[in-house]
């Protein structure tokens, strides 16, 4: 059986907000299990997508970024 997570356990290992954490299990896209008020992730469902471990990308294009500021 799966490790169960808080949201703010996966929060902090996906780097993101808490907010982006619900919304992600709102739209379907992270299944959690609800417990009445409490919310948990298993382990498999964001390890098995990838998004912990950054992969090996190529490097980034070395031109430089010109950013517009609109007063």
């Amino acid at each position: 059986m799966d490790k169960l997570y808080t949201v703010l356990e996966v929060a902090e290992i996906l780097r993101v907000r808490r907010d982006t954490v619900y919304n992600l299990i709102k739209r379907g896209d992270l299944p959690a299990i609800r417990m009445g008020r409490v919310v948990r992730i298993p382990e498999s469902a964001f390890r098995a997508a990838g998004n912990t471990a950054p992969e090996k990308s190529e490097p980034p294009d070395k031109r430089p970024v010109v950013l517009k500021i609109r007063p």
